[in-house]
């Protein structure tokens, strides 16, 4: 799964967020990504919603292969160093509905660079993304 978002803050659409307290959170709206080393055209522009709170993060969107998908997953941070982890569906992976997700990067304030393992024909790819945030 990958998710370059642009980020409207839950102050902008009437909602309450307590900055640097008991929580924070934003509003997911695109998604974009890139697909290397693939033999496969795959949908690189998922729009979707999501909601992301301190570490936990849900939302739905259009996928690579061009199905919905919905997700829900877990933030460990250090520094500016992140791994998320969570579930993800619309794959169907060897007759599995509900697939795990992993993905590491950067978070930069506003910008999130990433990396996540794809799986293509049973082998492993590289996907990259960039996840924006207000």
């Amino acid at each position: 799964m990958l998710i370059l978002q642009p980020v409207i803050c839950w102050e902008q659409i009437g909602l309450r967020a307590i900055k640097g307290g008991f929580m924070s959170c934003s509003v997911l709206l695109l998604a974009l990504s890139l697909h290397l080393n693939t033999s496969v055209n795959y949908n690189e522009v998922h729009p979707g919603l999501g909601v992301e709170c301190n570490t936990w993060s849900a939302g739905a969107y259009k996928n690579s292969i061009k199905e919905n998908s919905v997700w829900a997953a877990r933030r460990f941070k250090k520094d500016t160093l992140f791994l998320e982890t969570g579930v993800v569906t619309g794959y169907d992976y060897k007759g599995k509905d509900v697939l795990p997700f992993l993905r590491a990067g950067v978070d930069l304030k506003y910008v999130d660079l990433f990396i996540v393992p794809g799986v293509e024909l049973n082998r492993v790819i590289p996907v990259l993304g960039m996840q924006f945030k207000y």
